[in-house]
C-alpha cells in the first residue's frame, strides 16, 4: 500500500495539471514563459510557481 502512495501522487498532479493547461501543457508552458520574459516584477511570482511544479514533478518521478 505504501508504494501506491507516489503513484497516487503524480497520476493526481498530472491529472490537475493536464486540467490547469487544458490538455496542451507544452504551449501552457511556451505561453508563461514568453510572459516572464517580458514580465514587470509582480508576474515572477507565477514564473517560480511554475518552476516549483516543475522541480515537484522531476522529484516525484525520481522518486518511482
Amino acid at each position: 500500500m505504501e508504494k501506491m502512495t507516489p503513484i497516487f501522487i503524480l497520476i493526481s498532479y498530472l491529472i490537475f495539471f493536464l486540467i490547469i493547461t487544458k490538455g496542451h501543457p507544452i504551449q501552457y508552458i511556451k505561453a508563461v514563459m514568453e510572459k516572464s520574459r517580458n514580465a514587470e516584477e509582480q508576474h515572477w511570482g507565477t514564473f517560480a510557481l511554475i518552476m516549483a511544479s516543475i522541480i515537484v514533478f522531476v522529484f516525484l518521478l525520481i522518486q518511482l
